[in-house]
Formats: C-alpha cells, structure tokens, sequence
C-alpha cells in the first residue's frame, strides 16, 4: 500500500482539466492487515471549509467498522461557492448558465476514488458519502448532475439550501426560482438524470433544532429570497425538498428510494448528526439493517 495507515493527507492534482486547482484530501485508513475490501466512505465538509472536521466527526465509526474516509478540502479562495455548494456546473450563481462537464468540480471525485484505489490495493466499485450543511448541498446536487456516479449510499445533512428536482420552480408567491433552487431552467438534467437521482439510497438527514432563520442567530445561514422561498429554517427546507421530490417522482412513475430521518434534539452541529446513537449517520449507514 502507498498511503499511510491512520489519519493523513495528501494533495490532488490528477484530474487534468482542474489540474491548477489542487484539491487536499484528507483521508483515515484503518488499522488491519487487509484493506482491499474496505467500504471508501467521502465526505464533505461545510462553509468552514475543513476537511478535518468531518474525519474527527467519522473517525471512530470508521476504525470500529473498518471504513476508509476520504474528505476532500475545497479552499474558497480556488472554489468559491458556486464551484463548491453548487458544483461548478454553472457560470451564474443565480440563473443556470452551463459550463462544459468535464470542469464540474464534481468530475474530481470520481477521479480521486479511483487513485485512493490505485494507492491502496481497494478494488470497491462503489463509495458511499456524506455531507453536512455545505456538504449537504454538495451531496445530493453531486447526486442529481452525476447520474453515472458509483454511489451506493448517501446521506445529506441540514443543508441550506436545495436544487429541488422540480421542473416548474421554486416560487414565493411574487417570483419563481430556477438553479440554484430547482431545475426549472437546466436542461441538462433529463428524464433520465431523475429516474437516477431518486433511485438512490439517500438519506435527507434533519436535526430537529435546526431551526435558525436569521444570520443574526447564524452567520452562515442562507437568507436570500430563493433560499427562503424553500422555507424560513433549514430543517422547514429539507421537507419541503423531500416532500417536492416525492410528489415530483409520484407525478413521473418514477421509482422513489429515498428516506428522511429526523434527529431529535440535534441543532446544526456535524459531529452530533454523524454520532446520534439511535438516529445518527454512522448508525444509519453502517450498524443498521434498516
């Protein structure tokens, strides 16, 4: 093996078309003698833009159920919001304008899955990931763009705001929204992209305090019309995002896989969402049979 065993990091440079965007990717390998069946779990942190948070948050789970962590870290000085929280699939944050896909920021894990593999001896054909806040808007519009992707599980946590997979907007009752807040004007994602996207195992992981609806009660909150329109706090946004994709499959015939889990008295905290005993990330994805 060609990576160290524990907590390390190590930078990102392999996927050429952002190769002067170097990516540090955080990473945890277990302790045990063979690591090439090992479940890759990638994660992906929020605004504060630290991967070594989500490794803390993970890395006990991962040593007990022998899990290898990948978090890769997304400086805002080279990718701001709109490569980060919104993927780099549009020029405009605020109206879809499409960028070609091999500049996605969302290209690169795929490409880094395969090197974590190369430099392990791992020959997974699927990896799971997990988001929280920030990382909760990467994971699942990484979701619905990347119809391709090896995904086999995913959680998105307490996101801020969604792409909701409804062609017809997001509306305040005075405007409606297109991307970010739905795919009412991007006409790259098909019949197809949908009938992926909502045949995934995903979880919309809320925690039932996280009921912030001002910046004055937290600096990272979005409180723009498009983000408001979905609902006045972020676990009001993720039913509004679930309950939308639900009746959006329904209307489609399309196949519905996701789940919505609630963590009671859990506020906006990552570590918290990830090590619930009951309701947490780690029991949902890895002690439960559920």
């Amino acid at each position: 093996m060609q990576l160290s065993f524990g907590y390390d990091s190590l930078v990102y440079t392999g996927y050429k078309p952002l190769e002067s965007k170097p990516v540090k990717v955080f990473y945890y390998i277990p302790f045990v003698d063979n690591v090439k069946e090992l479940p890759i779990l990638f994660l992906f942190h929020g605004a504060e833009r630290n991967g070594r948070i989500a490794i803390s948050n993970w890395k006990s789970i991962a040593a007990d159920r022998n899990i290898i962590l990948v978090a890769p870290n997304f400086t805002p000085e080279l990718y701001p919001s709109i490569d980060y929280q919104f993927g780099g699939v549009s020029y405009s944050s605020v109206t879809y304008k499409a960028r070609p896909e091999e500049t996605w920021t969302y290209q690169i894990v795929e490409h880094i899955f395969d090197y974590i593999k190369e430099k392990t001896g791992n020959v997974s054909k699927t990896y799971d990931m997990a988001g929280h806040s920030a990382g909760g808007q990467w994971v699942h519009r990484y979701l619905l763009f990347m119809k391709d992707a090896r995904v086999r599980k995913a959680v998105e946590q307490n996101a801020g705001n969604y792409t909701v997979p409804d062609p017809n907007g997001v509306s305040n009752g005075i405007n409606t929204f297109g991307f970010p807040y739905s795919i009412r004007d991007v006409n790259v994602i098909t019949r197809e992209h949908l009938a992926s996207y909502f045949a995934r195992d995903m979880i919309v992981h809320l925690g039932t305090l996280d009921t912030a609806s001002s910046r004055a009660v937290d600096s990272y909150f979005p409180d723009d019309a498009g983000s408001m329109a979905e609902g006045k706090c972020r676990f009001e946004r993720g039913h509004f995002f679930y309950n939308r994709a639900k009746r959006v499959a329904d209307s489609l015939g399309l196949p519905f896989n996701w789940r919505l889990v609630e963590v009671p008295g859990v506020a906006h905290n990552s570590s918290r969402m990830v090590n619930h005993a009951l309701y947490g990330a780690g029991t949902l994805m890895y002690y439960s049979n559920q």
